[in-house]
């Protein structure tokens, strides 16, 4: 097998896992509210977890640094 076949073989096989580790996962989708020039605007930010919990967890300190850039962002949900 020449070294190129043998590279894109093992790059497959990896890909592969890596897919196959994360196949118990679920999207889960959470929006939040912020003003931007004087007007609400709905933002969504895409999780892919093991849990609504996990995701929540992860969306809550994304909540966070917005808080620290000085908005004030409303948290609406996660689904």
């Amino acid at each position: 097998m020449t070294r190129i076949a043998a590279t894109c073989l093992t790059l497959l096989l990896l890909t592969t896992a890596a897919s196959a580790a994360r196949a118990g996962d679920t999207y889960y989708t959470c929006s939040y509210r912020v003003y931007e020039n004087g007007q609400p605007v709905v933002r969504r930010v895409e999780y892919l977890e093991s849990s609504l919990q996990a995701a929540m967890a992860k969306f809550e300190v994304f909540l966070d640094d917005l808080r620290a850039q000085g908005k004030q962002p409303q948290h609406l949900g996660c689904r």
